[in-house]
């Protein structure tokens, strides 16, 4: 082994050199593997939407942004265009920016969702996490020379030339010591565990009076199981039996191994030069990592960069979409002038998180009250069944709570229809006539649906029963998106006549300023400089539009309902006359 210091230094100064720039994409990978993670969390969460989640954090429509247009054409209903004080049309352009938002947050929804979205992030983050690993080599390259510098030009490697005969003669006899080793294991084997073998193969070989009968004896000999299991044992000796009848007997082997002994000591001598090297190496700690780095290297050297341009080339348009969503959020924090009335109502976040909860329970009661959820008692059984081979306590605690649910439901659901029995219609078209204290008659379910049916998930991996356990968690789900925690509404609820009327308040006042002279006009209105004072409630104008726009969707709904329901029984009595 020798060193050449002029052609390795160089070739460890150029290898340090890459390895510094493949340890700087790796260092910059590192830094950006949390970001790439929750990009990917992004990609693959999205396919629930629990009826619990924080009010802030959803629009408060109860099928998203799906349900944007439907406010347009509730818009135009005489009842709503009568409690908005006829400002109808305002509102409509006050919330046409927010069409414009959901149009672009379906573009931005669409390949978030896709399979091929989700692949693509699952590989980034893959080959991210890979290459983070890299960052390793920035740390060892710097030490390269260092590493080789104790071994410049000396010729560290013993003299082989007479060891090599002394290895070869050593090898030699010890294969024949082997070989005899394994006959006498064969012979012992056979002493011990197959003579009663060779007695009954003796009974068989025995001298017979009548010469004719030999031929019979011969093939009943080779026949019996003993004689095959002798051949089998026997013939397992024949590589052995090749090995010590070879061209060196094992006399003349052991002769040469005499010979050349005297070969021990000057290789050992010129073996210290070596050992003095590896000392020094031993006291660069870098060293320890090269195994590290040769691995990543050998991973990675064939690495085909191109795999990256599908998911690169998604993820541009994805920026696109992000950037036009961008655009038309800022046009609705009030570019637009007729976004801005509202928010010169005092507490406008408080009051508009109080009627977006009132309203999230009233919407869960009244669908409640049409579907009537309950359990199917044989798929319970099927849960209860199916769920002792679950080993994590949560899971187990989970599913425990559904299967008591039962009862909880049947309460419920008796509340819900006392609820709706007892509902009546506003006879004002007053906002604040809007009876919401209704929820506080319904306590609602505090379980969380949603770890249940992440629980039932973990049950559907090992499962043979899918498609009844499927059926549950379709349930379970259901309940989840239903939103049945009212607890946590209940503050929100007491707090919504107040809210109302100051819904109330600002139509009254908008209308005011509409019809009080030539001079002012409802642009004038928009342009009043006093209006933008406290600019922060102007973030948050469309989270109260829509809130409001989902009550009236809400109250339309029930002043429907409402109807058909006071027309049934002149239906009846008419009837019943005839």
């Amino acid at each position: 082994m020798y060193y050449d210091s002029y052609n390795d230094s160089r070739a460890s100064e150029s290898l340090g050199k890459q390895m510094t720039a493949v340890g700087t994409v790796g260092s910059s990978a590192e830094s950006r593997r949390s970001e790439v993670e929750n990009l990917n969390q992004l990609f693959l969460s999205r396919d629930h939407r629990s009826g619990n989640r924080v009010l802030l954090h959803s629009s408060g429509l109860s099928n998203g942004f799906s349900d944007v247009e439907k406010i347009f054409e509730d818009l135009k209903d005489p009842w709503i265009q009568d409690a908005d004080d006829g400002q109808s049309e305002v509102l409509y352009k006050a919330l046409d920016p927010v069409r414009s938002v959901e149009k672009k947050c379906r573009m931005v929804d669409g390949p978030i969702r896709s399979k091929d979205a989700r692949d693509l992030m699952n590989q980034l983050n893959f080959e991210v996490s890979g290459l983070a690993g890299l960052s390793q080599l920035t740390t060892i390259a710097p030490k390269l020379l260092d590493i080789v510098k104790p071994i410049e030009n000396i010729n560290i490697g013993p003299d082989t030339k007479g060891f090599s005969k002394f290895h070869g003669s050593m090898v030699e006899l010890s294969s024949k010591l082997k070989a005899i080793d394994r006959v006498f294991e064969v012979t012992f084997s056979l002493r011990k565990t197959k003579m009663q073998d060779l007695d009954q193969l003796l009974l068989l070989t025995e001298k017979q009076s009548d010469r004719t009968k030999y031929p019979d004896k011969l093939r009943e000999l080779k026949a019996s199981k003993e004689y095959q299991d002798l051949v089998v044992l026997v013939e397992s000796l024949s590589p052995t039996l090749s090995i010590m009848k070879g061209d060196q007997s094992i006399e003349e082997a052991a002769g040469e191994v005499v010979d050349h002994n005297n070969e021990i000591v000057p290789f050992i001598q010129d073996s210290t030069r070596f050992l003095s090297v590896l000392k020094k190496l031993q006291n660069i700690d870098e060293l320890k990592l090269v195994p590290v780095a040769i691995d990543l290297i050998r991973k990675y050297r064939s690495m085909n960069v191109q795999n990256f341009n599908p998911v690169a080339t998604s993820l541009v348009k994805f920026k696109s979409a992000l950037d036009d969503l961008q655009k038309s959020v800022n046009h609705l924090k009030g570019a637009n002038p007729d976004n801005n009335p509202l928010a010169t109502l005092p507490n406008v976040q408080k009051d508009s998180l109080n009627i977006g909860s009132s309203t999230r329970v009233m919407r869960s009661i009244r669908l409640a009250a049409e579907s009537k959820p309950t359990l199917v008692q044989a798929q319970m059984d099927v849960v209860r069944s199916e769920m002792v081979v679950l080993t994590d306590p949560e899971d187990v605690a989970n599913l425990n709570k559904l299967l008591s649910l039962g009862p909880i439901l049947d309460k419920f659901n008796k509340e819900v229809n006392g609820v709706k029995s007892s509902a009546v219609d506003s006879s004002s078209s007053d906002l604040a006539s809007l009876d919401m204290s209704l929820g506080l008659k319904v306590k609602g379910i505090s379980i969380d649906f949603s770890a249940i049916s992440k629980s039932l998930d973990e049950l559907l991996e090992t499962s043979q029963r899918k498609d009844e356990l499927q059926e549950v968690k379709k349930t379970v789900d259901s309940l989840d998106s239903l939103g049945l925690d009212y607890a946590k509404h209940q503050t929100a609820i007491k707090a919504s006549k107040s809210a109302l009327e100051s819904m109330d308040s600002f139509f009254a006042q908008l209308k005011t300023a509409q019809t009080s002279g030539v001079n002012t006009t409802t642009q004038d209105f928009f342009n009043d400089e006093s209006i933008f004072e406290n600019i922060w409630f102007i973030i948050s104008l469309v989270f109260l539009l829509l809130l409001f726009s989902v009550i009236i969707v809400f109250l339309v709904m029930w002043f429907r309902m409402k109807k058909k329901k006071e027309q049934k029984p002149m239906t009846e009595s008419k009837a019943n006359k005839v």
